[in-house]
């Protein structure tokens, strides 16, 4: 048989198993082979500069669909060569096969078109590629209008008009359920019109530091320096103040404040911290380091040392590598960094005297000589310790009252005295 009459026999539907079996596993074959050595290095070849994990994931996805494609292929071509033409639309098989083709070679040849124009053209003309919840949303899209036109090619009885509507109705239940995880796609998209940050940069956000890795439909993935991954929700991003460390330029500006000795010039100083910053391996030298005197404080002039670095990621080692030069370099030229100073007095408590002390200074007391030895003890155990200035009285002698004051004292008081002879 020729391949005019085979091309026939498969369209017509009248031929035999065997020979439709044969075709069937030969195109599979030739698809995949022809897939895997042209498709596939394709879009290896346009992903070449995303991550390893984008790329794996891309190349999976893509084999996925490969073999997929090829085998719906195969088993298209046995169906066609074997049903005729006026039984197809009757056999479910016929169209779900037609359908799975039509939408696996869709989106392998999205994908590559998504990689050619998303990634290596923008990359290959020096700009940023597309996002990837901008290129998600694409290809749900495009996928979308593949599967519509797929039911259309395999169901041709089908009103496409009404599956829409019920993919729109349908559509409103799932996003009312799913509000907010709507709100961070849609917070996604805008962060990705608005580009406040872009894979690689460095930015600060609620009092938090990292870079950013990479933003999908739900959050944005941060590394920050101690390489740890913050997943942070795209509504939060959208409502946070973010501080784009790395734009407009990769140059960034440090300071840091150090206190200096009086008696140290502010020019020498100036000079010596200046010299110093230049020779820190990380210190731009345009524009120059320079030193500012920022304050005059309580025990030191307070100098601020300003300095540019290109390389963000490394911010804190060269800060700490300028924190020490300035050690050294003061300590070369005799020029201290003062602490504060302040004045410690040391409080000793003094004991209270002892009950064989206090009964020993008893025993001198002549007034209390009569007294036995058991007496003096119980009064040196009921005794209080109190603490007098010198020339102040202990205690005080008052005289008794006269009869006539007491009398007097009474009739002020309103009583009726009388007095007897």
């Amino acid at each position: 048989m020729d391949l005019t009459a085979l091309w026939q026999a498969t369209r017509a539907g009248t031929s035999s198993f065997g020979v439709a079996l044969a075709l069937a596993l030969a195109a599979a074959g030739a698809a995949l082979a022809v897939s895997f050595a042209l498709l596939r290095p394709l879009a290896r070849l346009f992903s070449r500069k995303d991550t390893e994990k984008v790329r794996q994931s891309r190349d999976r996805r893509i084999t996925f669909g490969l073999v997929v494609a090829s085998v719906a292929l195969g088993v298209f071509l046995l169906l066609q060569a074997i049903t005729p033409v006026e039984a197809r639309g009757r056999r479910m098989a016929y169209g779900v096969t037609e359908l799975v083709l039509i939408l696996f070679a869709g989106y392998v040849t999205l994908e590559v078109l998504l990689g050619f124009f998303g990634d290596y053209l923008p990359r290959l003309r020096g700009r940023a590629p597309l996002a990837p919840i901008i290129k998600d949303l694409l290809r749900s899209l495009l996928l979308l209008g593949v599967f519509i036109l797929g039911v259309k090619q395999a169901f041709p009885a089908t009103d496409v008009g009404a599956l829409v509507t019920t993919s729109a109705i349908l559509s409103i239940v799932v996003g009312l359920a799913l509000q907010e995880s709507l709100s961070n796609v849609f917070a996604g998209i805008m962060l990705t019109i608005d580009r406040p940050y872009k894979p690689g940069d460095w930015i600060e956000f609620n009092g938090q530091e990292g870079r950013v890795l990479d933003s999908n439909w739900r959050s944005t993935r941060i590394q920050t320096r101690d390489d740890d991954l913050i997943y942070v929700p795209n509504s939060t991003m959208a409502k946070s103040d973010i501080v784009n460390l790395s734009d407009p330029t990769t140059e960034h500006l440090c300071r840091r404040k150090i206190g200096i000795e009086y008696s140290a010039p502010p020019n020498k100083v100036r000079s010596v911290l200046t010299s110093m910053m230049l020779h820190v391996d990380g210190v731009l030298g345009s524009p120059p380091p320079d030193v500012f005197v920022a304050d005059y404080g309580d025990s030191a002039i307070v100098y601020e040392l300003r300095f540019w670095i290109a390389e963000y990621d490394r911010r804190t080692r060269i800060e700490s590598e300028v924190l020490r030069g300035v050690w050294y370099h003061l300590k070369r030229e005799g020029i201290s960094i003062p602490f504060p100073i302040r004045d410690v007095f040391l409080h000793r408590h003094k004991a209270e005297k002892r009950p064989e002390e206090v009964l020993l200074l008893l025993r001198r007391v002549d007034l209390l000589q009569p007294l036995k030895e058991e007496e003096l003890v119980m009064l040196a155990e009921d005794l209080s310790h109190h603490l007098f200035a010198k020339g102040e009285a202990v205690c005080k002698y008052e005289p008794p009252a006269t009869l006539e004051q007491i009398l007097s004292e009474a009739n002020k008081t309103g009583f009726k005295t009388t007095q007897l002879n």
